[in-house]
């Protein structure tokens, strides 16, 4: 009894070792929902993102605007659950997929893309 005590121990923390690290696989429900967030980003780069010499954005601004273009993610709520550190994953997947050089900056910011406003909805 002690010994199956001890190792149930032992094996807890080796389970939460592999998923901190990151060495855990992720689930399908995981998967299903990265590819859709990635779906939906590449979207809205389509649309609002513009490669542009001289420009510069900000990662919040491009996380505002994320949020603007799908109403889903405006407020948190627990049927779609999406923080800023997502987004900002995402566009750096999408600087890096659209061939820049350019990383965002430790201040935050992203050289040679700019947010198409025209493409923005004015009351």
């Amino acid at each position: 009894l002690q010994i199956a005590g001890v190792s149930f121990i032992a094996g807890g923390t080796l389970e939460l070792g592999r998923i901190a690290s990151g060495e855990k696989m992720p689930t399908l429900e995981e998967n299903v929902r990265d590819d859709m967030l990635l779906e939906e980003f590449e979207e809205f780069a389509a649309k609002r993102l513009v490669i542009a010499k001289g420009g510069s954005v900000h990662r919040s601004e491009v996380t505002r605007s994320f949020r603007r273009y799908f109403a889903k993610y405006r407020v948190e709520n627990d049927d779609y659950p999406l923080v800023d550190l997502e987004i900002e994953r995402l566009l750096r997947g999408w600087n890096l997929r659209s061939g820049s050089r350019e990383d965002v900056t430790s201040a935050g910011f992203l050289k040679g893309v700019k947010i198409n406003t025209d493409a923005e909805l004015r009351y």
